[in-house]
């Protein structure tokens, strides 16, 4: 890959909390960056970046009192070394790292080696456990002094550094509370393990508890401010720790950043604790707690949650900020899902098959007869490099349909293909070792025999094929299935047309299948999400008319 005459990077070019206000994107050239680096550095090609709470603190002078603008922005990222500085030994081109350096809201970034934090792969989990892993884990540990069998709170639950704090608590062997603002932060924060979850908006926090939790709690993992921190530390239990790790409901208020004042007699007579904690100060314990946090995500003990917010590239970070801002309980903006939005791995499935020119747009005659406005041909992923792309495709839907399964089975023909590139992918992207197999399409009377090849079937399998039409091959794998007494567990296409068969059910094709095996069919995508990328790109006016007509009339009703 040849390097770029030039990059882009975002600035700050006044003072103050408003960042789309005070920044902008500048343009600079990478040879120059590259003849100015360090013999002790490295120059990284971002892939993912971090949004956090507290980019308004940075913009606004209250992390670097002094500082002059123009300066550069940005807490974290998540990318691959491209350049190498003479004098290091332990970091190589090629290598995924992880990152905080004020400066990150750039294409390329030049940081020393050291602070470089290898990860296995570039899945965005991973930046996660920098700011907020890190800042959990060690205020916990070094700030906290958390043992076993203790009761701590986590506010903001859901945010960032939230959700790893009560994880981590929990691995600890200790009762968690968690609060947040919705529902459906309820549901993540239980699937967690969260033992009791307080949606403020729905419930009097103090007075849950005073009733539930007479005795106090013993660690408060607190970032709220204001009035959050007054019911926090008149609930701190005697010889309770509770730490400040942010005031997020201040950062867009007034002057910025704001604490809160504490009456020393509410600590005396308790020998309550009252503790600040700030990342950099911590920095020289941050590579063992980050070995550890990554050891349990790849064990499964641990699961960052992500939320791109639909942003995507340099130019939205600053909506990014204002989205985060939007709701005071949210920490990062990277990570928290949110129902309803297109992911990232869809959306770039989506650029992808279009680049390859196996989505299309236009008027194209089905078996069926109708006439669509789009057509999908897997057929068109016949070459290494895009198999091996639409292998990672796969195996991040499959991640996030989060099935239970013991073996991938992947049907003749098309099928084989994509069960191997999805297994390779799970290898080296996740490292999870799946077990996979397909079938003949008649069966070998000779050496080994049968007609399947592979992992026997047995346990539950997931089915890995391209799509579901008329029905007839999946029915032909699910057969397969049973003859050999193993358990359809779901199945895995790429794509979902969403649109009712002519046969007159009134259902889809994938509708079909799902209700008489009673099992979920999942997909890569559907036309919703293609006709939601056409609305976010804004340069398919007219295709996408066509879509919603389209959709209109065969479209499958939902409920």
């Amino acid at each position: 890959m040849s390097a770029p005459q030039t990059y882009r990077k975002i600035q700050a070019v006044e003072i103050g909390s408003d960042f789309s206000k005070v920044t902008r994107i500048n343009e600079f050239s990478y040879q120059e960056l590259v003849n100015s680096l360090n013999p002790t550095n490295v120059i990284v090609k971002n892939i993912h970046l971090g949004i956090n709470a507290s980019e308004v603190n940075y913009t606004n002078a209250k992390y670097t009192p002094g500082i002059k603008p123009p300066f550069d922005v940005g807490m974290e990222g998540l990318g691959q070394i491209v350049e190498v500085g003479s004098e290091v030994k332990d970091k190589k081109v090629g290598m995924y790292v992880v990152y905080t350096y004020f400066g990150a809201f750039s294409e390329y970034v030049a940081i020393k080696a050291a602070e470089a934090v290898p990860v296995p792969n570039s899945r965005p989990e991973f930046l996660g456990l920098l700011v907020s892993g890190l800042t959990s884990s060690l205020a916990l540990s070094h700030v906290g002094h958390m043992t076993k069998g203790e009761t701590i709170l986590v506010t903001a639950a859901a945010g960032g550094a939230g959700q790893i704090a009560v994880q981590l608590a929990k691995l600890a062997g200790n009762h968690v509370i968690g609060t947040c603002s919705s529902d459906d932060k309820v549901e993540m924060l239980k699937s967690m393990g969260c033992d009791r979850v307080i949606n403020y908006k729905t419930e009097d926090f103090n007075a849950v508890l005073k009733k539930e939790y007479p005795r106090g709690v013993d660690i408060v993992f607190e970032s709220v401010g204001g009035k959050f921190f007054d019911i926090c530390l008149d609930n701190l239990a005697v010889r309770g720790r509770l730490i400040v790790i942010g005031t997020v409901s201040t950062y867009t208020e007034g002057s910025g950043l704001a604490g809160n004042n504490v009456n020393t007699m509410k600590l005396l007579a308790t020998s309550r604790v009252v503790a600040g904690f700030y990342l950099p100060s911590f920095f020289d314990y941050a590579p063992t707690h980050m070995s550890q946090m990554v050891q349990y995500m790849t064990e499964g003990k641990l699961k960052v949650v992500i939320d791109n917010g639909g942003f995507k590239g340099l130019d939205q970070i600053g909506k990014g900020v204002e989205y985060l801002h939007a709701d005071e309980q949210s920490q990062r903006v990277t990570l928290k899902k949110k129902k309803g939005r297109m992911k990232t791995y869809q959306r770039e499935f989506i650029e992808f098959a279009l680049k390859n020119e196996v989505l299309k747009f236009g008027s194209f005659h089905l078996k069926s007869g109708r006439t669509s406005p789009y057509f999908f041909n897997a057929g068109l992923f016949n070459s290494g490099k895009t198999l091996g792309a639409i292998g990672k495709f796969y195996a991040a839907a499959l991640e996030d349909a989060d099935f239970e399964y013991d073996v991938l089975f992947g049907p003749a023909y098309k099928g084989i293909p994509l069960v191997c590139a999805t297994a390779l992918s799970l290898a080296n992207d996740y490292n999870k070792d799946a077990p996979f197999s397909f079938n003949r399409k008649e069966k070998k009377d000779h050496g080994e025999g049968g007609n399947i090849v592979g992992t026997a079937l047995k346990g539950k399998i997931v089915v890995v094929d391209d799509v579901i039409t008329a029905g007839t091959a999946i029915n032909e794998s699910i057969e397969i299935i049973k003859q050999n007494q193993a358990e359809l567990a779901g199945v895995l296409v790429a794509v979902d047309r969403a649109e009712i068969a002519p046969d007159g059910t009134g259902k889809s094709a994938i509708q079909a299948v799902e209700e008489k095996n009673k099992v979920q069919v999942r997909a890569i995508i559907s036309m919703d999400h293609i006709m939601e990328f056409m609305e976010e790109k804004g340069t398919y006016e007219n295709e996408l008319k066509l879509m919603k007509e389209y959709k209109a009339q065969y479209g499958i009703k939902k409920d």
